[in-house]
């Protein structure tokens, strides 16, 4: 999501994990979700997972807040690079 998305739908990067939680309603299936954003000029990425995971550990190298299940972090690296890594983690 950009800057305009925000704008557009009169929203905030606070409520992207209720985005995530209609996803999960809709597609029970979902085993892992990440939603890319920007805010004030910052790339974060909103990671939650259904399997159990600690994205907190497995992510530590950057620097995530949030907890076992749900973290979001600042890029620090492309876009790309970091959906490859959270691919290998399933």
């Amino acid at each position: 999501m950009t800057e305009a998305d925000f704008s557009e739908t009169n929203s905030l990067p606070s409520d992207l994990l209720g985005v995530i939680e209609e996803l999960i309603v809709s597609i029970p299936t979902v085993e892992i979700t990440a939603i890319f954003h920007e805010h004030a000029g910052v790339k974060s990425c909103l990671l939650k997972s259904e399997r159990g995971l600690n994205l907190r550990e497995l992510l530590r190298e950057h620097n995530p807040s949030g907890n076992k299940s749900v973290v979001r972090f600042d890029l620090t690296e492309s876009t790309m690079n970091v959906l490859e890594k959270i691919k290998q983690l399933i």
